[in-house]
């Protein structure tokens, strides 16, 4: 079903259509959205037929985090005449540009990587996949004190790409931060060869898959800081990484762009107030930005942002639960006092309601339902977390509160 059918569709049809929606993506990565996605695709959809209806037709989807793709990936052929999906992991990019490139390649060199899988090599690669060039290695030896498991060699794009593949596959959770992932082949009663074999032969269902979808649907792969991302897309000028310039591109400025956020979790939504386990993290500092620029206080430099959709564990909700409970759980966050939650501002619209009704609404927030962290507490139980999307857009939610989608109830 395409955009007009979709449009045209009578609820009933639409929700037997989403029922056939598949979740897709090239990697099982830590933080995916296997449990709330179609909950996500279905917010999406219906965000862009608010757009056509406003008489601006979505042209480009943008997965500014794209981690796994489960997002970027999953949006059906024919709803955007181009996606771009984003992410800054080295390892993460050159797997889907190998994906689109050179998959056969890509097969070969997994299956041979296969034939001497074992838990040292899984350390060796944790810490090296991300090695793209002298500085990041240098990044890299900084963050984790020159760990005598970081080589000064650079890794070139497709060996990246089968390292990080093996890493994400090897590890329980799918995490890809040196410290926390762990090798989980030969865990248990687990026969490790075997493993080491399904993983292969899910190397060989996958990839052509992904390739295919990068092909058919014009999917572009960047890899770009989030905030070079909006300006580039947005048309407005900006400097990247590596210190190229890049002019002001009016024609880009009138696209049409439904953007999708969901950046590393914040600090304040696991135990202890760590980063989750990302090479890449993002600070309280950041998420304060990002705010800024969404909330479109920062226009002149980098654009509009119109409608965009962004899904996130809600800090306040962490903070208020766990950390506000005594003076000692006070002294783990002390950047976060007072600071909460970093759509504060967009609450004003909730009314407490996923059935508001103001047609003139311009932000929207709702709960999604509380989902386990791949975390556990320091008595051993599991850490939960409460997961929201905020929209923009004229945006209204759905008159029906209770889909499930594996598993997943929403929260009344």
């Amino acid at each position: 079903m395409r955009l007009y059918d979709y449009k045209f569709s009578p609820v009933s049809d639409r929700r037997k259509w989403m029922d056939t929606v598949k979740i897709k993506f090239g990697l099982g990565y830590f933080g995916g959205k296997q449990f709330v996605g179609k909950y996500l695709m279905n917010r999406l959809f219906n965000m862009a037929v608010r757009m056509e209806d406003d008489g601006n037709k979505a042209d480009i989807f943008i997965d500014a985090f794209t981690g796994g793709g489960k997002i970027g990936l999953s949006v059906p052929e024919g709803w955007f005449e181009m996606i771009v999906i984003n992410d800054l992991d080295y390892g993460v990019v050159s797997y889907f540009e190998a994906c689109r490139d050179e998959p056969d390649k890509l097969i070969k060199l997994i299956e041979e990587i296969g034939g001497c899988m074992c838990e040292e090599l899984f350390e060796v690669f944790v810490y090296n996949r991300c090695n793209s060039s002298a500085s990041a290695i240098s990044e890299i030896k900084k963050e984790y004190n020159n760990d005598d498991r970081i080589s000064d060699k650079i890794v070139e794009p497709l060996l990246a790409a089968a390292m990080t593949y093996w890493v994400v596959q090897s590890e329980f959770n799918g995490c890809t931060a040196p410290g926390t992932a762990n090798y989980s082949l030969n865990i248990g009663d687990k026969d490790e060869k075997e493993e080491i074999r399904n993983i292969i032969e899910l190397a060989k269902k996958r990839i052509p898959k992904v390739h295919d979808i990068i092909k058919k649907r014009n999917v572009i792969i960047e890899s770009l800081d989030y905030r070079e991302l909006i300006k580039k897309y947005n048309g407005k000028p900006y400097k990247d990484s590596d210190g190229a310039e890049h002019p002001e591109d009016e024609a880009m400025s009138k696209k049409n762009k439904l953007w999708y956020f969901d950046p590393p979790y914040h600090p304040a939504t696991l135990f202890g107030g760590k980063d989750a386990p990302y090479m890449m993290g993002f600070p309280i500092g950041m998420v304060h930005e990002m705010t800024e620029i969404l909330h479109n206080d920062m226009m002149d430099e980098f654009g509009e942002i119109k409608y965009f959709i962004k899904s996130d564990y809600n800090p306040k909700y962490r903070y208020e639960e766990e950390y506000s409970k005594t003076d000692k759980d006070l002294k783990v966050l002390p950047d976060l006092q007072g600071a909460y939650h970093d759509f504060d501002v967009l609450e004003e619209n909730d009314k407490n309601s996923r059935r508001y009704q103001d047609k003139d609404i311009e932000y929207y927030v709702e709960c999604i339902g509380d989902f386990g962290k791949g975390t556990v507490d320091a008595d051993g139980k599991q850490t939960f977390g409460r997961e929201y999307i905020w929209c923009r857009g004229n945006y209204q939610g759905e008159e029906s509160s209770n889909w499930k989608y594996n598993g997943m109830e929403q929260l009344k």
